[in-house]
């Protein structure tokens, strides 16, 4: 089972994923959200007042996987200078499929860099995805399939290529090149082209005629989509570089 579906099953079983947090959790404020500091992987409010980011991982077999999840989720303690809530920062992982020298190195880990450690069982996870699937075919009348990619469905991504078109004129274009400064800290632009390409099949934006057209246009239902976006304060920063880094 991947790291995504269980992430979706957590996010449809919010009693087990406080559960195993031994966190009262309120409302969702983040998934799959890319920040300054990295792309999260969920994060809620708490019933005390917090954000909880939660770095979430599956089974961790190799040294490699433990060192990048520990500097990965101490990047995420920097999101503090973003938020006025205290920030908790956990970091939960499959119990069953770790071996205890991982596990003991999982833990020494997060005491050193002030993580929260949490985990769960992936055999827990995969009853529960059994009933996610049979409710939505109860439902649904449809099975709808590997949910690895159902956020692409969430328009919220495109708030940070448009939030440049919501701090000015709705009416006017805005130049690509400041488009994509605005965006992304990368030159060669990919992850800005994914997003641009999302909001034209999403009719946010105009087709551009051709690859020279030097400005960008927001359609009637942009204009009204930029009107009634809300940016949190995660939602700030630069979108990281998806190309080949050859450096």
């Amino acid at each position: 089972m991947t790291e995504n579906v269980v992430q979706w099953v957590l996010l449809r079983r919010p009693d087990y994923l406080a559960k195993m947090l031994d966190v009262n959790l309120h409302r969702k404020v983040a998934e799959y959200q890319t920040t300054d500091f990295g792309i999260i992987d969920f994060a809620f409010n708490t019933a005390g007042g917090e954000i909880a980011v939660v770095e979430l991982e599956t089974s961790i077999t190799t040294t490699a996987k433990l060192e990048f999840c520990h500097e990965q989720s101490t990047r995420y303690k920097q999101l503090a200078t973003l938020v006025s809530e205290p920030l908790r920062v956990f970091v939960l992982f499959d119990s069953t499929g770790t071996n205890r020298a991982f596990t003991e190195r999982l833990k020494r880990g997060c005491l050193e860099n002030g993580l929260e450690l949490r985990s769960y069982s992936i055999l827990d996870v995969q009853r529960l995805y059994q009933s996610c699937m049979e409710e939505l075919e109860r439902t649904s009348g449809i099975y709808l399939g590997r949910p690895v990619a159902m956020n692409v469905t969430h328009l919220r991504i495109l708030n940070r290529l448009l939030a440049p078109f919501q701090k000015g004129n709705l009416d006017l274009p805005l130049a690509v090149t400041s488009l994509i400064q605005a965006f992304s800290k990368s030159e060669s632009g990919t992850a800005f082209r994914v997003r641009r390409i999302l909001a034209e099949h999403f009719d946010l934006l105009c087709p551009a005629e051709s690859e020279k057209d030097k400005q960008l246009r927001l359609t009637d239902l942009g204009r009204e989509f930029c009107r009634n976006m809300t940016l949190s304060q995660l939602n700030s920063g630069h979108e990281f570089n998806l190309g080949v880094s050859l450096g």
